[in-house]
């Protein structure tokens, strides 16, 4: 089972997660892998026991004032996930 699920069951008290998003979808495939080397470099030297891969959406319909940077899109999570 996995390790994160049975610390939740015991209720094991604090569980430590790390929170990232996706590269920009418009990136090529090489930076996107090398984006990902070094976050499994900074991620194996840390005592984590999750990860929160963040799915970022444009919400620019739902409000009227003017972004102050331009909406990139990302990887959607479960490909960054299952491809890096």
């Amino acid at each position: 089972m996995n390790p994160l699920i049975i610390k939740i069951r015991a209720k094991e008290k604090p569980l430590l997660f790390y929170g990232f998003t996706p590269p920009k979808r418009n990136n090529d495939i090489v930076k996107n892998i090398e984006i990902s080397q070094r976050r499994m470099v900074r991620l194996e030297e840390t005592p984590i026991d999750g990860l929160v891969i963040y799915d970022i959406q444009d919400e620019s319909s739902r409000h009227k004032a003017q972004r102050p940077f331009p909406f990139l899109p990302t990887l959607e999570p479960m490909e960054y996930y299952n491809q890096y």
